[in-house]
């Protein structure tokens, strides 16, 4: 009877082991979360093309080469103009890359505004410091992100834009399209350990376009294809890894390997030989008291 039952357990233990999961708003981060992340070098061998229903995937091997943190903010606190703009519409922020999309026009102390509710969560805009004025961009339409729940097979799509006029200067206006997938499930296995997760694949297109008042023209362009390939898990709040690639030419680059880490702290030290310390012991004779020199 042991024996059956050991059997048995064998066959049943990866039912329990990796099992398809929803994500919902409860599994996304709230404001005043801080979560530690790692990236790994872009030129790490992966593979984003292997995906499926109960699918392992193994990304032990990823190296970190830097860590940083994500701090979730409240909207309040951020500059106040933003609370005005953002605080109907937004119950999240976080701190961005400063940039410059216009020439010689800094543009510094970016934030990102987002909403987190039941159904979707989604990117409401953008403020920033542009030439030194604290200027926020809401978005025209909402950029969602995860539309809940989310769940395996899912396929969903969203359209975003924004327009923002610098006086006597430039007009900037920016679309994105975003198409979102949900290709696999399974397991997925990082450095931070092993977790039932989902991906989902978001393929993002758009155009800018500038024109200057200054010179009285203006131009546009197109976006480079952009994909961002997520592994979401339960209670996590970031994604278990994300990988962003851009595409040219049907060639895909990765841009970015990113995981959800704990505090990494070198261990390796450099082994010293006691010879190498040149100690000498003084004076020599000893008086009985010792010393070293």
């Amino acid at each position: 009877m042991k024996k059956v039952c050991t059997i048995l357990m064998s066959f049943l233990l990866p039912l329990f082991t990796s099992a398809q999961i929803t994500i919902t708003n409860a599994d996304l981060p709230s404001s005043g979360d801080q979560i530690q992340f790692s990236e790994a070098a872009i030129t790490t061998p992966v593979d984003v093309t292997i995906t499926g229903a109960n699918y392992l995937w193994d990304f032990s091997m990823l190296q970190h080469t830097s860590q940083d943190v994500d701090t979730f903010l409240t909207v309040l606190s951020t500059p106040l103009v933003y609370a005005f703009v953002f605080g109907f519409n937004s119950n999240q922020a976080m701190r961005g890359v400063d940039l410059s999309a216009v020439p010689q026009v800094p543009i510094t102390d970016v934030y990102g505004f987002f909403n987190r509710s039941s159904s979707n969560y989604k990117q409401t805009g953008y403020g920033a410091s542009i030439s030194g004025i604290t200027t926020p961009i809401s978005f025209n339409n909402h950029d969602i992100i995860y539309d809940f729940p989310v769940n395996f097979g899912n396929i969903d799509s969203s359209d975003s834009d924004y327009s923002i006029v610098i006086p006597g200067l430039a007009t900037a206006i920016g679309s994105q399209h975003r198409v979102n997938v949900v290709d696999g499930w399974g397991d997925i296995t990082t450095p931070y350990g092993t977790f039932n997760a989902l991906r989902i694949v978001s393929t993002l297109t758009g155009e800018d376009s500038v024109y200057l008042d200054t010179l009285g023209f203006g131009f546009s362009s197109p976006r480079q294809l952009t994909r961002e390939y997520k592994w979401l898990a339960n209670g996590q709040d970031i994604p278990i890894l994300q990988i962003n690639t851009t595409e040219l030419l049907g060639i895909e680059t990765v841009t970015l390997i990113k995981y959800r880490d704990s505090l990494r702290v070198p261990t390796a030290l450099q082994e010293i030989r006691v010879e190498d310390l040149q100690l000498s012991l003084s004076p020599n004779p000893s008086n009985g008291n010792g010393g070293f020199s």
